[in-house]
């Protein structure tokens, strides 16, 4: 059964919080730099699996899946009004060498034909990266240096929206939206996940 996020997120990150709180404790300590973000659903063990069979199993059809739950959050969040492209967060060569292909790209591309809204490529890069983030404990993965610099592009925009699976400690999602806005002449990022 799918869990649907609820009203108790954190107002910046769109992470789940206690009722009557408004920031999560990593938002309220700036210990992430995420101006705003929401997920569609909790991650469990059934959105654990949903992802695990899009990423490393081929599943384009469980993207599409993915990708329409996420236009759907997209109608019902005011913040995602007026976005002039959508940006995804990028691969690093050992990831572009093991996995089918770039979930986080898929999901833009796909996002941006129900849309309309075009997708915008190579505008960040990461960095090496020899360890799977996800395997790093959350304390670690807050103290990590960035993991984005200065992509083969710049672009002007007022608003991109950056889209990822899952968003955990807010690190990845952080890093790469400030890459984005040092390295371009754009005003604001938002960003959208799948699970948190």
């Amino acid at each position: 059964m799918l869990r649907f996020t609820s009203t108790n997120v954190c107002e910046r990150c769109g992470r789940h919080v206690k009722e009557g709180r408004t920031l999560c404790d990593e938002c309220s300590s700036g210990a992430i730099g995420i101006d705003f973000s929401r997920s569609c659903l909790y991650y469990d063990d059934v959105t654990s699996s949903i992802i695990k069979k899009f990423k490393y199993s081929n599943r384009r059809d469980i993207g599409r899946f993915i990708s329409s739950i996420m236009h759907e959050k997209m109608l019902t969040e005011a913040e995602y009004a007026d976005i002039d492209c959508i940006a995804y967060i990028p691969f690093s060569y050992f990831k572009r060498y093991n996995r089918f292909y770039n979930h986080s790209r898929f999901l833009a591309e796909n996002l941006s034909e129900m849309t309309g809204i075009p997708v915008v490529h190579g505008i960040i890069s990461q960095r090496l990266v020899s360890f799977p983030q996800a395997k790093l404990p959350s304390t670690l993965r807050m103290k990590r240096p960035s993991m984005f610099k200065r992509g083969e592009r710049k672009i002007t925009a007022g608003k991109v929206l950056l889209i990822d699976d899952v968003i955990t400690t807010g690190r990845t999602l952080s890093d790469a939206s400030d890459a984005i806005l040092i390295h371009n002449k754009v005003k604001r990022v938002v960003s959208l996940t799948f699970a948190c």
